[in-house]
């Protein structure tokens, strides 16, 4: 996709059956589609859930790529910032935590200086939004870095780090696909920039790629990434994302 073309994007792949209203990713809630932001921090905004500022620049595809870009309230937006996604307690005592994130975002939000929590029911959607952009950008790409997803995100280079690893990995077990993300997931691969998230159509992938979670050390402590994470939990069969009728008991065996 190109900068041009990302607000009709979101407002194809994230809108309701009317196609004029958008849902707000931290928000849990429908607003106009028209008009969208262009500044003012009026109307809703575009937020990259991999943060700019963590190692996404200006200038290359990942900028502009649909499958981590959603439609944002523009104050809850600032909200987050580039905290990485994680519950509070994991990078600074949870007593600092404040919840919901902030007033206009859905009631199960909560974030510290370190971290933000997104609503339930879009934790495994961000999980696999990220768990693409790791796998997708490796610094290949013209204008690109090597995106990272990281329990120790501040120990990648360039600053192309974001957590928590182990916390997505657990989201995006608690929250698997459900229909719409698999929507969305054929929608911007047809109409939009021809490739899906593989995360969406093979789960499995993600504990065949990192693992199974770290247990976090303590209250504010973090994650010790000397150590490598525990295998994978056992899973069962994937679903194949053509018509959702067809099971598998491997990826080899999941090509629909």
């Amino acid at each position: 996709s190109t900068e041009a073309d990302v607000w009709d994007a979101l407002i194809g792949v994230d809108s309701d059956a009317s196609g004029q209203n958008v849902k707000l990713v931290y928000n849990n809630t429908f607003v106009p589609a028209t008009p969208y932001d262009q500044g003012t921090c009026e109307y809703w905004n575009r937020e990259h859930l991999w943060s700019r500022s963590l190692g996404v620049g200006s200038t290359g595809k990942d900028n502009t790529d649909i499958h981590h870009l959603r439609p944002c309230d523009c104050n809850v937006n600032s909200a987050r910032s580039n905290l990485y996604f994680g519950a509070c307690g994991t990078g600074v005592p949870a007593a600092e935590c404040t919840s919901p994130a902030h007033r206009e975002a859905a009631i199960d939000t909560e974030k510290d200086s370190k971290s933000f929590l997104p609503p339930a029911d879009h934790r495994g959607d961000i999980a696999r939004a990220i768990l693409y952009m790791d796998l997708r950008y490796d610094g290949d790409d013209a204008n690109s870095l090597d995106l990272v997803v990281s329990d120790c995100p501040k120990t990648v280079p360039n600053g192309a780090g974001i957590g928590y690893l182990s916390q997505l990995l657990q989201w995006h077990l608690e929250d698997p696909p459900d229909a719409e993300e698999i929507q969305r997931n054929g929608e911007v691969c047809a109409d939009w920039q021809g490739n899906r998230n593989p995360f969406v159509d093979y789960p499995e992938l993600a504990s065949t790629y990192h693992g199974g979670s770290r247990p976090l050390l303590g209250d504010g402590l973090g994650y010790d990434c000397t150590v490598s994470p525990p295998p994978s939990p056992p899973t069962g069969p994937g679903v194949c994302s053509d018509d959702n009728s067809r099971s598998c008991s491997s990826i080899d065996q999941c090509l629909c």
